[in-house]
């Protein structure tokens, strides 16, 4: 399993917890496209959602990550 620093829990841990404390991790379909990603590829929890949808929680205060 990858880990973003040595002194970081695992990341499969990172997610888990970000995912309990009601973090929505969400794909914008093109940058899964270009990757090769299907739905079936990604963790069960994470959704595939177009940028209306984001921005339109982002427009409500959500903090995002971008990468």
């Amino acid at each position: 399993m990858a880990q973003l620093n040595p002194l970081d829990p695992p990341l499969s841990e990172m997610i888990d917890n970000f995912l309990a404390s009601g973090g929505k991790i969400l794909v914008c379909p093109p940058c899964a496209k270009v990757r090769g990603y299907t739905e079936k590829d990604l963790l069960s929890e994470v959704s595939v959602t177009g940028s209306p949808a984001m921005h339109e929680l982002i427009k409500q205060g959500a903090a995002t990550l971008s990468f």
